[in-house]
């Protein structure tokens, strides 16, 4: 069974998985998912990351908010550790993001006695490291410190702007410390790369994000983002607050999908698209057909509306899209994935819990590989 859609429409990223398979290439083969608390959990997105990189290589961890922007923020393979530096999400909403990048969060950083270490897990060394901020007449630096090695990132331009800066350290390292300098710096992501064929998997979500708090973030900074990341796969993980909203509008979040899809095309042209579309999920409000006697789950009336919409625009703007909902089980699964004697979701049937992120993960990662492995087979050998 695959519920990946329209597969033929991410033949450039299956080119860059043939040529990183085939020992290829100078740079990892890079997947950027969008999305909101699903993506935050990193439990998916850690699921495909892991299965790729053992079939192809490790190509670092990929991007990462500028430092830890929530409390329990813990992302997979990696570890952060900070010091009078401080990652802030804005949060959803409209006016909120339109300051930020595609990471959702910013950090204003200065002072030399805070700091952000990042030190990768097992073999998941890296020699590069990407820093995107903001630039200006006033912008102030950060040092890279890894290995022996200290390298000075300045953000001051003589225009105000946004730029990313590029430390390459010369060998593979487990672990790199940014310093906080005597000026201010507006930082808005921080990513780090393998060289060479391999494959790197980031994960860039918001709790509680829509699209439109996509469609709001920073131009400067997501195009300065997407010009320095080069991603092969950009994967579209929202719906699920939107399927949420009572106050929902179909009608309005059609043309915002496709003006997402546009933009995206537009900025990074280079790169295939893929929807995950919303997944099952349930309100504990009564009046649901999902549970037993006295059922209490119910599946809110947008949710479907959602992915209707999604797969209707996937579909004409030649898109691919991925049934999240049918992998998981279709209407209900939510509630039997969390009511199960080892549960794959979390009590609120909306989250997954982290075997959950890595069964539904593998789910994903199988279908992408399927078809990838699919187009490879001759047509002889089909019939």
């Amino acid at each position: 069974m695959t519920a990946l859609e329209r597969p033929e429409t991410l033949a450039r990223f299956f080119d860059a998985l043939d040529a990183a398979e085939a020992g290829e290439g100078e740079r990892p083969v890079h997947i950027l998912q969008l999305g909101d608390s699903h993506t935050v959990g990193d439990m998916i997105t850690a699921s495909v990351r892991s299965r790729l990189q053992n079939s192809i290589g490790r190509g670092g961890r990929g991007v990462l908010p500028p430092g830890k922007p929530y409390v329990l923020y813990q992302p997979r393979q990696v570890e952060l550790f900070e010091q009078a530096w401080t990652a802030v999400t804005p949060g959803p909403g409209s006016a909120a993001m339109s300051g930020v990048g595609l990471s959702g969060s910013r950090a204003l950083v200065w002072g030399e006695g805070s700091f952000l270490r990042i030190e990768a897990e097992g073999s998941a060394a890296f020699s590069r490291i990407v820093l995107c901020g903001a630039t200006g007449p006033g912008a102030g630096s950060l040092t890279v410190r890894a290995g022996f090695t200290e390298t000075t990132v300045s953000f001051a331009e003589p225009v105000a702007g946004a730029a990313c800066r590029e430390v390459r350290l010369g060998e593979p390292l487990r672990a790199a410390t940014l310093v906080g300098g005597t000026g201010a710096v507006d930082l808005h992501s921080v990513a780090t790369f393998a060289e060479g064929p391999a494959v790197a998997v980031s994960a860039l979500g918001v709790i509680g994000a829509t699209l439109r708090d996509l469609a709001v973030r920073d131009p400067a900074v997501v195009r300065a983002e997407l010009d320095a990341w080069r991603p092969d796969l950009i994967v579209l993980a929202f719906g699920t607050n939107e399927g949420f909203d009572p106050f929902l509008d179909p009608a309005a979040y059609e043309p915002l999908l496709r003006g997402q899809i546009g933009r995206l095309r537009t900025q990074a042209p280079y790169a295939d698209i893929l929807i995950l579309g919303a997944p099952d999920a349930q309100r504990a409000e009564g009046g649901g057909t999902c549970g037993d006697e006295e059922t209490l789950w119910r599946i809110p009336r947008e949710l479907p509306l959602v992915r209707d919409v999604q797969r209707r625009v996937a579909a004409d703007m030649g898109v691919a899209f991925w049934d999240w909902h049918a992998r998981m089980g279709g209407d209900c699964s939510a509630h039997r994935l969390a009511t199960a004697y080892e549960p794959l979701m979390r009590g609120d049937h909306v989250h997954f819990n982290s075997a959950g992120g890595d069964w539904i993960g593998q789910m994903l990662s199988e279908d992408l590989t399927a078809a990838w492995r699919a187009r490879a087979v001759p047509a002889a050998a089909e019939e």
